[in-house]
């Protein structure tokens, strides 16, 4: 789609999607947009719209560049793959210290027997990865709870360290917990090698305790809490806190922007990833299934105030960002194209949500010249071709150049990786409408 139109109450507003711009507009301008759109000749626009041959040269190149160019979503996969990964994640425990009610991971064994990365498993996906890369970006602990596990932590902490100190790109280092194990051995690796960490945490303990529970049944809010004021004594983390939104939030009034206040208040100036909840496709979970996200759309006008200054979270920030910068991107999301991840016994997928789906394996670390074989290619080309072009529902959908989504959250919520939330396309739609007509008033 080349032009939208939002209506602002009495005004209208022309999105160009290719360029990210947009400005007010009247009736003779959206006009002269669709001739132009349409291919009306020069001289069929002026005869009809009554203007000049001067004025027709004068919109006529203002409105082809905002229209843009045919190959504007941005190819990362031809442009980087061949050189960078931006994540590789590591499940280096197959087990965790939770019984969430709402976990994906079937308590954090996906669909494997309970198992930690070796140290053998973790070193041979390194070199893998590494010989098969110039540049990794980043490399993060998953689990399961991956503190369960803080020999093999510290090993390729130590290894991607001994990598680093020759390349002027270096690999920065992730840890993804639910912050139930905070030890002394795991404060000195976090300051030695300067990880990077984010803590799920359900935006308030009442809510918390709710869903991410002890497998006694106890909630680990208090817990948790305690162990993120014992980060944050001991080092400069976390750095995130992910929260995952879900219907009893909503039942008991607990919005959005009390979730980033409290988070703000009680944890700090932090970056907040927040999520709704997604229920498995074929085991609804009926307190907690999100099935209403207007919650989200209520948020922007008050993110967006003087109210709302610093109380952004990243569903918002990801469109704002793309906007400002002008930026966009041919694919959906990174899995496969920019991340990939390893299970605790060297099998690859696309991403760490989608561990043990039979249908998203890419092979072993163990296959001789993996990423050169069938089963790898095969899966990474399904991925590829999956994008915001080939894919004619998001071809032709006016939010394409801003929209993220989650390719395994499709696989928890509709069972397949490609088949696309509606909700959450209109959620996006919907959202950058809001912020183009707040943005537009600022302008």
């Amino acid at each position: 789609m080349k032009v939208h139109y939002i209506q602002d109450g009495d005004n209208v507003i022309a999105y160009f999607p290719r360029t990210l711009r947009f400005f007010n507009i009247n009736d003779k301008t959206r006009q002269f947009i669709d001739a132009l759109i349409a291919g009306d000749t020069e001289e069929s626009i002026m005869t009809n719209l009554d203007i000049s041959n001067e004025q027709y040269e004068q919109f006529n190149i203002k409105i082809q560049e905002y229209l843009g160019a045919d190959d504007y979503l941005i190819d990362n996969y031809k442009n980087n793959y061949e050189h960078t990964l931006n994540n590789l994640s590591l499940n280096i425990s197959n087990d965790c210290t939770l019984k969430c009610r709402y976990c994906y991971a079937n308590g954090g064994v996906y669909h494997s027997p309970k198992q930690m990365m070796s140290i053998e498993t973790a070193e041979k996906a390194l070199e893998c990865f590494y010989s098969r890369f110039e540049h990794i970006n980043k490399v993060t602990f998953f689990g399961g709870e991956p503190t369960q596990n803080l020999p093999v932590m510290s090993f390729v902490c130590e290894y991607v360290q001994i990598r680093n100190s020759d390349r002027e790109n270096k690999t920065a280092l992730g840890l993804m917990t639910n912050g139930t194990q905070v030890t002394k051995e795991l404060i000195d690796l976090i300051n030695k090698y300067d990880i990077q960490v984010t803590v799920s945490f359900d935006g308030t303990k009442e809510m918390h305790d709710i869903a991410r529970v002890f497998p006694d049944g106890k909630g680990s809010g208090q817990v948790v809490l305690d162990n993120i004021k014992e980060l944050q004594k001991y080092t400069s983390q976390p750095t995130a806190i992910e929260v995952t939104y879900h219907k009893q939030h909503e039942a008991n009034h607990v919005g959005i922007m009390d979730i980033n206040r409290y988070i703000k208040e009680n944890i700090g100036d932090i970056e907040i990833h927040l999520v709704p909840m997604g229920c498995k496709h074929n085991e609804k979970i009926e307190d907690l299934d999100l099935s209403n996200l207007n919650t989200f759309l209520n948020t922007v006008d008050e993110v967006l105030s003087e109210e709302g200054k610093g109380l952004s979270y990243t569903f918002v920030d990801r469109i704002m960002e793309s906007l400002q910068e002008k930026r966009s991107s041919l694919y959906i999301c990174d899995a496969a194209i920019n991340s990939l991840s390893v299970t605790a016994s060297g099998a690859i997928y696309p991403c760490a949500v989608m561990i043990d789906k039979e249908s998203e394996w890419g092979g072993s670390i163990y296959d001789q010249d993996v990423f050169n074989s069938e089963a790898f290619n095969k899966m990474l080309s399904r991925y590829v071709s999956f994008n915001k072009v080939e894919n004619t529902y998001c071809s032709e959908c006016f939010a394409n150049t801003v929209c993220y989504g989650c390719l395994g959250m499709n696989t928890i919520t509709k069972g397949n990786p490609f088949e696309l939330d509606e909700k959450m396309c209109e959620l996006n739609k919907k959202m950058l409408e809001k912020i183009v007509i707040k943005m537009n008033h600022v302008s």
